[in-house]
This record gives structure tokens, sequence and C-alpha cells, in this order.
């Protein structure tokens, strides 16, 4: 939103400095963009009128002393524009950025007045947040500010001298009063187009919009200084003597002011004439009925459109002015009527007109909604206990009306522009708005002990981060959302993107979207892992993805692939890193990976995660040549698996004894379950078990593979013998040949 300090203070009694003011609203809550001096470069430059024009000369006369300046201007004897005498230059719409690139006429000015002191010069942009509709004016803020402080809010006279009675024939129909609960139409005529005065332009250049002519200027001046959108229509070009604001029709096209032609549906409210459509309610006007050259007669219409139906139109046609902003965020229709008479007569006076005294009004009774505050509610939120007459006077001063009031509570109706107020806790943010923010009892202690730590959790993700990137991993971080091609995840009802329209519940589709554009740069030997949000059952999960070789091209060493023992040897590093023991690997069917190498990881009977590689079937949805390696785990359930305390070990004073063993099982044996059996069966006397070969095939009978096994004997008080070696590796061979079906290989 943007104002000058200038046009503020016209609806204040006494005025507010700019110092003040902004100190006012960033206190209150109400953020300052930009602040400066749009004119400071432009002291000095003083009124000067034309007294004499010749081919290549321009005479001027200022203060009774004649200036004589080559520049080129348009401007004619008699007209007064902005000169430095001492620079001898004159000031142009081009020195300033105005959409008028020529000089300046400031025929409403008096001579000799500077120019720094005719046009607005202090302007202020400030951040109004979506809830606070009413901000979206001159005059809001200044309501804001009398909230505030002890200054009284005027509203500017209107000249009645300037209607005439005359029938005003027109009808107006309404299809669907709930979405247009409000409409006035009023007729202006005798009017002139032309150029409106300097002044106005200049605010609604230095508010964000460009000054077009008188009339679509003071609809758009409406606009900033009451936040009520207006439209005037060429009442000549519309045809025949009804108005319908209705609901468009599919197949209807309409050529806007802005000279797209925009296809219209039943999701778009419009307003039309006996034969067309002529604007898109509450968004924007057509081209078939818009202020041009010889303009004589204007319709002004002034309406109350519900949020939802202007919402809707702005969806479907992806179009959001600045009425329609005010329209979708909520206006306030109490004041419409003035509104609507305050830009009639700012047309007709611009425009030498007059305003048809018969105003065609159709309106519905607007249902308010009442809001119970209990009177012990703000002591509850805030910490603080407030007077009654404290609060009522602090309601009163909001506006609206105070229903009753009793022992227990205060029942109160808002006013209509505070569409923000539906419950007791807005209430409750108004009163301590008032009582100021500033006022209230920090309890920040320097002394205190949590103050900049971080949550135990967090460092734990900040462990892993630096675990895996110092295993030579790479953190990337992805979307929350996922495009509906995927067919999972989570549908939203509104979503901020429509191609993004899931909230994802896993993490494999972000990791491949990273894996196919690496792959489309040639970058194909990745390492990558993230530590993000999964959404079905809002949690943290690690993921980690490996694809091409393991390690980069060397003249000494041939690359190999990244496969499955690849992945899994990094989360049981991860494991060890932890300290969380007993981590068994189970084969499991997950719909993204290959069979035979799909794993859940269970650790206390909780399954922390699965990983595998992933099928070529789905990698082809993504266009991804190669194998893909994809593990995920669950980060809480982790967490909760960290053992309380580290348990002190001594370091074994006798090596270990080391003893292979090779088995024939059936392919199918789960190669896992035989590591965890022999574990769980002879945990007291080994110390760890490694897999150092695999294979299947020939020389092997069909549906066999080779097993082997490293089994490390700590010996704890004293050195196994031979014989003691012997016979618990004789009971180990018994017992998985026994649970397996295995046969021991022989030399």
């Amino acid at each position: 939103m943007r104002l000058t300090i200038n046009w503020l203070n016209e609806f204040l009694e006494p005025k507010i400095n700019e110092k003040e003011l902004l100190e006012l609203l960033t206190k209150k809550g109400i953020s300052i963009v930009n602040y400066y001096d749009y004119l400071k470069d432009f002291s000095g430059f003083k009124i000067a009128t034309i007294i004499e024009k010749e081919k290549e000369k321009t005479i001027l006369k200022l203060a009774n002393e004649k200036f004589i300046t080559t520049e080129n201007i348009s401007a004619v004897v008699g007209q007064k524009i902005g000169y430095h005498p001492e620079q001898k230059k004159v000031l142009k719409g081009s020195d300033l950025n105005f959409p008028y690139e020529d000089c300046l006429i400031f025929d409403e000015f008096a001579e000799g007045e500077e120019v720094f002191s005719c046009l607005d010069n202090l302007y202020l942009e400030v951040e109004i947040t979506p809830n606070r509709a009413d901000l979206f004016s001159v005059f809001g803020l200044a309501r804001e500010v009398t909230f505030f402080t002890e200054r009284n809010l005027i509203l500017p006279k209107l000249e009645n001298q300037l209607e005439i009675d005359e029938k005003n024939e027109l009808e107006i129909i309404v299809e669907d009063q709930a979405k247009c609960p409000i409409y006035i139409a009023t007729k202006i005529i005798n009017l002139k187009v032309k150029p409106s005065p300097l002044f106005y332009q200049w605010r609604l250049f230095l508010s964000g919009l460009r000054p077009i002519n008188n009339i679509v200027d003071g609809s758009n001046y409406t606009l900033i200084q009451f936040g009520q959108p207006t439209h005037p229509f060429d009442l000549k070009r519309i045809f025949g003597n009804k108005i319908y604001i209705r609901q468009g029709k599919r197949g209807e096209k309409l050529k806007t002011i802005d000279g797209v032609e925009r296809e219209l549906s039943e999701k778009v409210l419009c307003i039309s004439d006996s034969k067309r459509v002529i604007a898109i309610a509450g968004v924007i006007g057509g081209r078939n009925t818009e202020i041009i050259e010889n303009t004589q007669e204007v319709l002004l219409e002034s309406a109350f459109f519900s949020c939802e139906a202007i919402r809707e139109s702005i969806n479907f046609l992806k179009l959001r002015t600045e009425a329609a902003r005010r329209f979708e965020l909520g206006i306030d229709y109490e004041n419409l009527k003035f509104f609507a008479n305050y830009a009639a007569n700012l047309i007709a006076q611009w425009g030498e007109g007059k305003i048809v005294k018969e105003r065609k009004i159709v309106s519905k009774e607007i249902k308010k909604e009442l809001i119970a505050l209990p009177l012990n509610y703000p002591r509850r939120i805030l910490g603080i206990t407030f007077k009654r007459e404290y609060i009522i006077n602090i309601l009163k001063r909001l506006g609206g009306e105070i229903i009753n009031v009793n022992e227990r509570e205060i029942v109160y109706q808002p006013p209509s522009w505070r569409y923000d107020l539906k419950l007791p806790i807005d209430l409750v943010e108004e009163i301590a708005r008032y009582y100021g923010y500033e006022n209230f009892a920090s309890p920040f202690c320097l002394r205190l002990k949590t103050i900049g730590e971080l949550k135990p959790f967090t460092i734990f993700l900040n462990r892993l981060r630096n675990f895996l990137v110092s295993r030579g991993l790479f953190e990337i971080i992805t979307l929350s959302f996922l495009p509906e091609s995927t067919n999972e995840g989570i549908r939203l009802v509104n979503p901020l993107n429509e191609r993004l329209a899931l909230l994802r519940d896993n993490l494999i589709h972000s990791f491949l979207n990273v894996i196919a554009y690496n792959f489309s740069f040639n970058n194909k030997d990745l390492r990558i892992f993230e530590i993000g949000k999964v959404y079905r059952k809002e949690k943290y999960v690690l993921a980690i993805a490996l694809t091409g070789n393991n390690q980069p091209i060397n003249f000494d060493v041939k690359p190999q692939k990244v496969d499955y023992f690849d992945l899994k040897g990094i989360v049981e590093e991860l494991f060890t890193f932890l300290n969380i023991s007993e981590i068994n690997y189970h084969q499991k069917a997950f719909p993204y990976f290959s069979p035979f190498t799909s794993t859940t990881i269970i650790c206390q009977n909780k399954e922390l995660g699965w990983l595998g590689k992933v099928k070529e079937d789905f990698l082809s949805i993504y266009k991804i040549e190669g194998e893909v390696f994809y593990c995920q785990l669950a980060l809480e359930e982790i967490y909760h698996c960290l053992p309380k305390e580290k348990i002190y070990q001594p370091l074994p004073l006798l090596l270990p004894v080391y003893r292979d063993l090779a088995f024939l099982i059936n392919e199918e044996i789960y190669v896992q379950d035989i590591v965890n059996f022999i574990k769980k069966s002879f945990a007291p006397f080994i110390k760890e078990i490694t897999i150092f070969d695999s294979f299947s095939g020939k020389p092997l009978p069909e549906g066999k593979r080779n097993l082997g096994i490293r089994l490390a004997f700590q010996p704890k008080d004293s050195p196994y013998t031979k014989e003691e070696i012997e016979e618990l590796l004789l009971k180990i061979i018994k017992a998985v040949e026994k649970n397996f079906s295995a046969e021991l290989r022989k030399k």
C-alpha cells in the first residue's frame, strides 16, 4: 500500500508528523517497506507562466521577471509550468519518472509557488497483511491512527449543488444477491473528458497507478483513498436500459480494457447489458464500454461483491487487479453509499458535469456476527488484568457496537470494515495492540541456561548430516509437493501451484526427479541424501540414493558400479556411528524395489526403514537409464532407539580368532537371517560376522548359492584352545545345517 503523508493528514485533526507516524505504525505491527522524500532533488523549481512563445524559444514570467528557455515544450501561452531560474531548466515529467514525459502543467497553482510545496513529497509504502483488508486505503490507515491516538477522523464534504433532478431510467437486475448484496448505479451527464488536475495525478502516480483521464482518475482516486472500487461505463455505449449482474456463460468472450480477449465461464461473475457482457464484476472492465475522448454520460458502478465470488473469478481468469484485490479481501459495505457519492462528486467536479439525483440501488440486508468476549479471557491470554471499562473503551474506539455487557462477558458486534474480527482471540489481539506490545514485561534473561541452545533432536539431525557428508555424500533439498502424475501423496484442497497438487508421503519421487535432472547433464555418479519431512503422518525421514560408479575415474583403479551392498554398508556404518546395535535386515516386498533386494530394517521390533534397488519400470517413468539404489529411514524411530547412556567397555587384552566357513544354501534363503541366527545363538563367543563371498551358477547345482562367512571369536579371560574353537565351530555348523537346510562345503 502506497500513499503520501499529506494525503493521510487530510483525514486527521490534529495532523501527525512523519516521525511519530512511522514509530506508531511499526509499534502496532504495520511494517514500513519504504519511506523517502520523492522531491528532495527538485528544490528550487518554481511555477512560471508562459507569456510568449516563438518558434525556437519560450518566454516565461516569474515574480515580475522574464526568463527565456529554448527547450522544446508543448505547453501554450497562459499555461503554468515548473521552472528553475538558476539552472535555466524546465521541469518535465520524465525528470520525475512521471508517465507524461513533457513539461508538467501547474494551472491550478499560483505563479511563484515552489513546486516542492504544491505536490506531495513525503512518500510512504507499508506492508499490509491479507487479514487487514481495512488498511488497503488512505482512509483506513488514518482510521487506524485515530484508534491509537487522541485524534479526530475527518470525512470530506460532498457538494450537493452538483446534482440535478432528472429521471434515471436504468434498471438493475441481480440474479444472485448472495454474490452481489449491494449495487449502486449513479448517472453523471454533460461531462468533458480531459486530464485530471496535476495534484491528483501526482498522488495516483505515487500510489502506483497510471493517470489516464479525469473520469478514470476519479474512480481510481476513490479506490486508493477509501478502498472502494468503482467503475465508470460510457452510458451511450450500453445497449438498453438494463444492467444484469449474472454468471458468465460458456463460450462468452470479453475484450477487457487491457486489450486482452478473455474467455468466460459459469465461474466468472459478469456485468452485462441487454446484448453482451460489458465487465467482469469487481475485476476489470470491457473495451466495449470504456471511457473514450467523446464520452459525455457515465454510469458509475459502486457495488459490494462477495469475497468468494471475486476469488472464483480471479482463480479462473488468473487475473488480480487492484480492485479485485480489495473485493477479494472485503470492503466496507456500510459506508458504500458515501464512497459512491464521493466518486461521483469527484468525476462531476473534474469533468464539469452533473449528477442525476436519482440513484438506482439494489441492496440486501447483510447479517452481522457477534463476538462474546469473556472478561477474564484477556488476562488468561496476556497475563494482565484489564478493567471492564478499559476493554469497553477499546472496543468502542474500534468501531462497531457494544450489544450487551454483564458480569461475565461483553457481547460485541464488529464494524463492517473489520473482516478479521471473528473470535474472542481477535479482540484480545486488538487489546494488546492498543495497550502496546512494548509495555508487556519481557521474560528474557541472559542468565537462562536454555537461551541459544539447540533442541536434542536438532542436534541429532546435525550429527547425521555431518556423518553423511564425511562419507562423501551430498545433501539435497527438495520441495514437499509432487505432481499429480505420481498418483501418490495427500491431495491438497487448494494448492498454490496446480501442477504440484500433492503433498509427499515419501521422498523417492523427489529423489528420482533430482537424479533424472542430473542424468540429463551427464552427471551419473551420485551419492546424495536428504533429511526432510513426509506428511501422511508428519515425521522426519532420511533418504539416501546411490547411482553410477562407486569412485571417480582413476588411472590406477578400475571403477566399479555401486550396488546394494554399498548402500547397505553406509546404513550399517550409520547405525554403528549412532551406537545402535541389534539391527536386523529382513526381506520384505516394497512396490518400488526389485524382489531380491527389497529389505526392511528392524530394531527393537520397530521398522526403522527400507532399502533396495529401484525397479527398472519405475525408473523408466523418469527416463532414468541405469541402476538406482535407494534407502529411507524414519528418524523419530531411530532417535528413540539411541542408547540412553554410554557404557564403558575395556579394550580386549586378547586377540580375536578368525575362522572361515562356506555353506551351500538355497537361493531363496535370506543371508541376513543366517547371520542373525548365529549372532543370537552364539552371542557370548562371537564378536563379529562378515560375509566375504556369495555367488550362484555353475559349477553349483541349480537353485543353490555359495555363502562364505568369516567368524571372529573374542576370548575374554584366557585364550581359546584349538579344541574349544573346533567344538564351537561344530555347533555352529550343525545349527546352520539343521535350521536352513544348508550344507558345509569342504575343500
